[in-house]
């Protein structure tokens, strides 16, 4: 390529530079991965007198392969109508406690949360079953195991 300059000449080399998160190789592992639990809810003490109280669900145990990346949590229920995972978190209050009364003390942070399971639903939860997970992502990643389900 010629200069704009008489007699100054130069040489260009087009070249691309790709910038990518530190995170972006990121992969996330189950650490311990939580067990299925059925927990039927009854609309009254069935005779055992341990039908009432809570379960609490611990947080996911998760390890990433790239020291110092985040992690964000969502818990997710299954919609048996529609065939779709919600994500809890995007939900908005009312929707929430209308329709998962059964989760309680939910922490955002960690996907921590209580399974409600006293008389106080009421008889229109009698039986019922709800499939719940928990999401993991690092946001940063563009790894497919940036993303994991516990």
């Amino acid at each position: 390529m010629l200069a704009t300059t008489p007699g100054v000449y130069a040489v260009y080399d087009d070249f691309e530079l790709v910038m990518q998160h530190f995170c972006y190789a990121d992969k996330l592992t189950l650490t311990t991965q939580k067990q299925d639990f059925t927990q039927t809810i009854y609309p009254t003490d069935q005779g055992g007198g341990n039908f009432y109280g809570k379960t609490p669900v611990t947080a996911t145990s998760v390890s990433t392969s790239v020291a110092g990346c985040t992690k964000t949590y969502a818990l997710e229920i299954y919609d048996n109508v529609n065939k779709v995972w919600v994500d809890y978190n995007s939900q908005a209050a009312g929707i929430k406690a209308a329709s998962y009364p059964y989760i309680q003390n939910y922490v955002a942070a960690t996907a921590v949360f209580d399974i409600l399971f006293t008389s106080d639903l009421g008889p229109a939860w009698d039986g019922k079953t709800v499939s719940l997970r928990i999401k993991t992502t690092d946001s940063y990643s563009g790894d497919a195991a940036g993303t994991i389900y516990d």
